[in-house]
């Protein structure tokens, strides 16, 4: 890094904990995470009637997790949440897709006890993935609040907004609550239980326009954070530089 005239980052912060770790002292342009759009391909109903008689979804409301689920990204945090809304409501199932065998075990021994409607699809290929996400009323973003983590890009977010899937996630990461609070695709909670329960109770009252902020998302993504978007950005400060 510091044999390079500019730096690409993609936030405020995250140049912040350059200059603070690394004493990289650069030009840098901020450009944030983007997503290719390019994968993004709607499926139509019967393809989604298939998904949810695959993974035996009945309930009228379908929530997802996805993505890392090694101990230090707290998946146990989600699980103990869907366990709060079950207990009074029952009409809710939930994926959590991704882990591998020892990540899938360990998670599904700490159900045991729980009143959960669960279902652990594994590692599924992005394509796959993609159509989950447009069966899903929502999906769950809530990511730790430690300093490893804060400046992370919410790879989760994009995605689910990318497919018109409404993203409840925690304000203390910096680039999700950046991109909920601009977009409106879904809703910002602190890290915290009560507050998520609360929210997915909210959802399952009807108290949210889910599609409304699908919509939102899905255009504050197509607008803002595409590929094509994010080079176009890159070319333009660096023509800036010359």
């Amino acid at each position: 890094m510091r044999r390079t005239h500019v730096l690409i980052v993609r936030s405020e912060k995250y140049k912040e904990y350059l200059l603070e770790k690394f004493n990289v002292n650069r030009e840098s342009i901020i450009v944030p995470m983007g997503i290719n759009t390019s994968m993004i391909e709607e499926i139509d109903r019967d393809e989604k009637e298939k998904l949810r008689e695959e993974y035996t979804l009945k309930k009228p409301f379908t929530g997802i997790y996805f993505g890392a689920m090694s101990k230090g990204r707290k998946v146990d945090f989600v699980i103990d949440i869907l366990h709060e809304v079950n207990k009074r409501a029952n009409n809710l199932d939930f994926l959590i897709v991704g882990g591998n065998e020892d990540d899938i075990e360990r998670l599904s021994s700490y159900t045991q006890n729980k009143e959960l409607n669960l279902h652990f699809t594994g590692t599924v290929p992005r394509e796959k993935l993609f159509k989950l996400l447009q069966i899903a009323d929502f999906s769950i973003s809530a990511i730790p609040p430690i300093e490893r983590f804060i400046i992370s890009s919410p790879t989760k977010v994009f995605e689910s907004m990318a497919l018109k899937c409404p993203v409840l996630a925690n304000k203390e990461i910096i680039e999700q609550n950046e991109a909920i609070t601009q977009s409106e695709g879904g809703v910002l909670l602190n890290y915290n239980k009560e507050e998520y329960v609360d929210t997915i109770f909210q959802i399952l009252d009807g108290k949210f326009n889910l599609k409304n902020m699908g919509d939102k998302g899905y255009q504050y993504v197509i607008q803002n954070r595409s590929y094509e978007k994010m080079a176009a950005r890159i070319i333009e400060e660096l023509e800036k530089q010359e």
